[in-house]
């Protein structure tokens, strides 16, 4: 591994066997009380001194886009076939299967925490051999579990919504939660049988305009639409071009995007249980840029009302092409374990700042505020580097009264 390599851990759940773990451990809950049958458990192994590569990424890679199963995959060293489910002799013999446990931590902090879902075993003669695990988060156990047929509460929030369905029988609840309260109640819907409580959840979401995904613990979280870029702000890091003060970070790569990734100036929202369709839009805009239309047709909604009211808030965002940093690159090498940590912290929804200088031209520096959509790590041998993808958004750079870094009054700051 990398200089950093004592601060990487990354672990499987086994069961425990004669050659792992303790297979009987008297008197331990999960391991070994008499009288009830478990004569064995599960245990943690650390494999991180096989490591040769990881990659981890998470999120979206802009606005709009569906929060998609985080995935970690990583290739570890099998010369000695202790990696190899045909190996009869192996340490972990029996326990090398799919949805095995999983978890991968730096300087402590969680990376990601999911299921081995793949298991790959590479052969190059004589001995050398290396084995490459795939694995996927929560989301993707939500996704293959399917809900029976059910009628939700009218009025109900969305946070409400999605703590009911985690918690229906079929379910059974694999995952610990996170749930912010939410701005919109939703309607008395149907959910029809064989939905899967993935695609389910991601329709409240998008009734809500919030924020759905896995955190790197493994915990599902929710953000409101109005909470979800309120995280952070005071203390958001920086990312620079140049020799870092405290607090900002040098970056190895920045993208731009400017066009019209995310410009709707013709908003269409509906609900499903018989609502009629809402539109916003912004004539100016059509008429400089051409028609630009964004439908969203499957809302939960309690009211038409509310799902004006979300064409109406998505329409501000989207109606005018923005300047926009796409993506910032940093290292992990050489960082302190401070600003290491600062940056293993940072979580989707966070607050962030890049700026670009420049040596001609009008401004000299080019200073933008972003929330995080995604985040990808990619660590070998020799280094680790983290991409986060960024989208630039008017519930950022709008005056927010009192506001640390967007609104205090008596001041100069009142937006960027």
């Amino acid at each position: 591994m990398t200089a950093l390599a004592d601060s990487y851990k990354l672990e499987i759940n086994f069961p425990t066997s004669a050659s792992f773990g303790n297979a009987l451990l008297l008197d331990d809950a999960a391991s070994g009380l008499l009288d009830t049958g478990k004569l064995g458990g599960d245990a943690w192994a650390d494999v991180t001194s096989d490591i040769q590569q990881i990659t981890a990424s998470k999120g979206r890679s802009r606005q709009l886009d569906t929060f998609q199963s985080s995935t970690l995959s990583f290739t570890l060293k099998n010369n000695a076939r202790g990696y190899d489910p045909t190996n009869t002799a192996g340490i972990y013999f029996g326990g090398l299967v799919p949805r095995r446990p999983i978890r991968f931590t730096t300087n402590s902090t969680y990376v990601f925490y999911g299921w081995i879902d793949d298991i790959n075993i590479n052969y190059d003669q004589p001995t050398n051999s290396v084995v490459t695990m795939s694995c996927v988060d929560a989301f993707s156990v939500l996704a293959s579990i399917s809900i029976q047929l059910r009628i939700m509460s009218n009025g109900q929030r969305a946070d409400l919504r999605i703590a009911e369905v985690l918690a229906l029988p079929e379910v059974g609840s694999p995952v610990t939660t996170s749930l912010e309260i939410a701005n919109e109640t939703l309607g008395d819907d149907t959910i029809a049988e064989g939905t899967t409580v993935l695609d389910y959840l991601q329709q409240i979401n998008r009734s809500e305009q919030g924020y759905l995904f896995v955190a790197g613990d493994g915990t599902l979280t929710f953000y409101a639409r109005n909470t979800a870029l309120a995280f952070g702000v005071a203390s958001a890091p920086v990312f620079v071009d140049s020799a870092p003060a405290i607090g900002e970070f040098r970056y190895t790569a920045i993208s731009v995007q400017f066009g019209t990734e995310l410009l709707y100036n013709r908003i269409v929202t509906q609900n499903t249980e018989g609502g009629t369709a809402q539109t916003a839009e912004n004539l100016t805009s059509q008429s400089d840029y051409l028609v630009r239309t964004l439908a969203i047709n499957d809302m939960l909604l309690q009211t038409d009302a509310q799902a004006l009211g979300i064409a109406n808030y998505l329409l501000a965002k989207y109606d005018t092409p923005q300047f926009r940093y796409d993506s910032v690159t940093v290292s992990m090498s050489g960082l302190s374990t401070a600003d290491q940590n600062t940056l293993l912290g940072i979580e989707i929804a966070d607050i962030v700042q890049v700026k670009r200088t420049f040596a001609v031209g009008t401004p000299l520096v080019v200073s933008k505020y972003a929330s995080v959509e995604g985040i990808s790590h990619s660590i070998t041998l020799t280094e680790h580097t983290i991409v986060f993808n960024l989208s630039t958004s008017t519930d950022i750079t709008n005056l927010r009264l009192d506001n640390a870094l967007f609104g205090l009054l008596d001041s100069s700051t009142l937006g960027f």
